[in-house]
């Protein structure tokens, strides 16, 4: 027996298929939710996974310049101390007091840079720049090290300024030209006398020649003192008079000694005590 048509019932079933429908599309669109949802917690996790890595990064990069720091201003005492040692031992060498001079001027400008890096330093969170904190530790590094070369250079050159300076002596004073005979006689007298010194100094043994002087020294009378000193004036105004324009060099060489001659009692005290000692034995 066939059932008679029915508008109603198909009507239900086209409404039952359409509920169907749309319930899978529903459960298919929830699904494409947690996807996402899931999609979206996977990129975060991965970002922040790079953000903590990156801060980690930049925390050692800060450790890593402290630590730099650090270790260069350690590097920078001792090298500062080394010198300071140097400069105290040369200050008792009355030839390198200007050299020492003109050091530490150069210490001074060493300085000013190393504040200059660290203000560099501590404003380096807002305009960091690695490439020129590294440029001006090179550039220090380079002017001390030239510093202890010039330095070491300067106090294994001691010993010939003193062959210098006899040689000098002796050679403008040999070479003195004035129209007055008795400044000449007096010079040349002057000149064989300081001889002594100078072969001396060129078999490098100066210095105990001049130690085994003062020994004797003290043990002399008021007599040879005066007589210290009246060669000390003798040579006093020979040094005097060869600045005046009628005591002419013969050579280049004599007028250049003449002038490192007259720098030594400028200097200090000590070289002139030194000087009448030499002239005096």
């Amino acid at each position: 027996m066939e059932r008679a048509y029915s508008p109603s019932r198909d009507q239900m079933r086209r409404c039952i298929d359409a509920t169907e429908n749309a319930i899978e599309l529903i459960q298919h669109g929830d699904l494409t939710r947690r996807k996402v949802a899931i999609e979206l917690r996977d990129l975060q996790l991965t970002m922040h996974e790079d953000f903590e890595r990156l801060k980690d990064e930049m925390t050692e990069f800060e450790s890593q310049v402290h630590k730099e720091r650090i270790e260069s201003a350690k590097w920078m005492n001792e090298k500062l101390s080394a010198a300071r040692n140097a400069a105290n031992q040369a200050i008792k060498s009355t030839i390198l007091l200007k050299d020492i001079q003109i050091l530490e001027k150069k210490v001074d400008i060493l300085k000013e840079s190393v504040i200059n890096v660290n203000k560099a330093y501590y404003n380096y969170q807002k305009n960091v720049d690695v490439k020129d904190l590294m440029d001006q530790v090179r550039e220090m590094v380079y002017r001390t090290e030239k510093k202890e070369k010039e330095l070491a250079s300067q106090f294994d050159g001691e010993t010939g300024i003193r062959k210098n300076i006899l040689r000098g002596a002796v050679e403008g004073l040999l070479g003195l030209r004035s129209t007055n005979p008795a400044l000449i006689e007096e010079a040349r007298q002057i000149a064989y006398e300081l001889r002594v010194f100078r072969d001396a100094a060129m078999n490098n043994n100066l210095m105990a020649m001049i130690g085994k002087s003062e020994s004797c020294k003290s043990s002399s009378s008021m007599d040879s003192s005066d007589g210290r000193e009246t060669a000390f004036t003798g040579f006093s105004s020979i040094s005097e008079r060869k600045a005046t324009p009628d005591a002419t060099s013969s050579t280049g060489w004599a007028d250049q000694n003449s002038s490192m001659r007259l720098r030594i009692p400028a200097s200090t005290s000590t070289a002139s005590t030194t000087t009448s000692s030499i002239v005096t034995i």
